[in-house]
Order: structure tokens, then sequence, then C-alpha cells
């Protein structure tokens, strides 16, 4: 379901670029700062979103970018 890709940006430092595809579903991608940040991401979508049909990305995404930039 979800996927993560290490990617090197063009000033040297590193970006972490999740994937979440499902058959019938919306493709969705977002980067994050770091590892932790997306595999987090990643796992609250697959705990929400399963169980969830009025699920929204943009809410979660919000709230998780919200979440690290307070830390």
């Amino acid at each position: 379901m979800a996927s993560i890709y290490k990617r090197i940006n063009t000033d040297g430092t590193f970006s972490y670029r999740i994937q979440i595809r499902r058959k019938g579903f919306k493709k969705f991608s977002s980067t994050f700062s770091s590892q932790i940040e997306a595999e987090m991401f990643a796992k609250e979508y697959e705990e929400k979103y399963i169980f969830d049909e009025n699920f929204n990305f943009d809410q979660l995404l919000r709230r998780r970018k919200n979440e690290f930039a307070r830390n």
C-alpha cells in the first residue's frame, strides 16, 4: 500500500517521498524531511484509511506536518 523512497536533494540533503496506491482509489504522494515522519504518516494512513470511509488525506497531511513543525 505505502512505499517510501529516499531522495537526494540538489543541496545534498535527503528527503523521503511516500507514495500510496490502492486499486480503485486515487494515488497519493507527499514528501517529508525525515524517514520517521514518512513512516508515521504511512502507518497512520493505513490504520485510518482502511477502516474509515470518510478519511481525508489532506486533513491527515496537514495535521502531521503541523505536529512535526512544532517539534
